[in-house]
């Protein structure tokens, strides 16, 4: 794949396929490419496979990139993320292990300057030990909205404790000081990925994951770093929050599961 990573089209989407380049690097990574149009790559056995492809990628190619998924299709499921056109081939072509009804779109969007936004109530602050048992209810149902994350209650304690000592994890709380919403976020090498941004939904419209995302990107920016984010076009509020912030849409990727029938 080295030849690859050199290729100027691979560089221009390098960002936006964050996860082909980290995952290539985990020890027990498995890769398909030519070297040249394509890669599939997937870092475990338990996440998504990610697809980098040119632009118009030649029906043949499209073929090897569908059996390189296949090869790589050895539990019941695989969870994999594209381009559309690797997926339009799979339809195209009646790919018996696609599952259509899983399909969706992932937005992915980067900020090189903030904007102030509608300022609300409330403030930047970390989350509190005694408040893991109400972080815990939050990250719940977080993951509830969210089919292809979803947690159990008692697994949602346990990433609540993650967040409670980690330090790129920020909550926003009202004027009353109750925790609102949050956010966390993964620096690679001089990229910050943003994620878990929640805003606990009787709290939302009111400007509170505006305010927090322009705060932590701030910060991160002001640090030198490239910040970025995925975001799932099936929730529009969300989206339009990143973008009165700086956030501009890139273009997107697409989702979905192969399963064995």
């Amino acid at each position: 794949m080295n030849n690859l990573l050199e290729k100027q089209e691979y560089l221009d989407d390098k960002l936006k396929f964050l996860y082909v380049d980290l995952n290539r690097k985990l020890k027990n990574a498995q890769v398909y490419t030519d070297d040249s149009t394509y890669a599939v790559v997937q870092g475990t056995p338990e996440v998504p496979v990610w697809v980098w492809t040119l632009d118009g990628l030649s029906k043949d190619k499209l073929l090897e990139v569908k059996d390189a998924l296949t090869k790589l299709l050895v539990s019941d499921k695989l969870e994999v993320t594209s381009r559309e056109s690797v997926y339009n081939y799979l339809v195209e072509n009646n790919y018996e292990y696609l599952d259509r009804d899983s399909y969706f779109e992932l937005g992915f969007l980067d900020c090189n300057e903030v904007v102030k936004p509608r300022e609300c109530d409330g403030y930047l602050d970390r989350v509190k030990e005694n408040e893991l048992e109400l972080l815990a209810e939050l990250v719940y149902l977080e993951k509830k909205e969210l089919p292809l994350d979803s947690l159990t209650r008692e697994e949602s304690y346990e990433k609540a404790k993650e967040f409670l000592v980690d330090d790129t994890f920020y909550v926003w709380r009202n004027k009353e000081g109750k925790v609102v919403a949050f956010l966390n976020y993964r620096v690679y090498d001089d990229v910050a990925k943003l994620g878990n941004v929640y805003t606990a939904c009787e709290e939302r419209r009111k400007g509170y994951c505006s305010n927090l995302v322009y705060e932590v990107t701030k910060k991160l920016l002001d640090k030198g770093l490239k910040v970025m984010l995925y975001t799932d076009y099936r929730y529009p509020n969300s989206n339009g929050a990143y973008k009165k912030v700086g956030f501009v849409d890139k273009g997107y990727l697409v989702n979905y599961t192969l399963r064995r029938k």
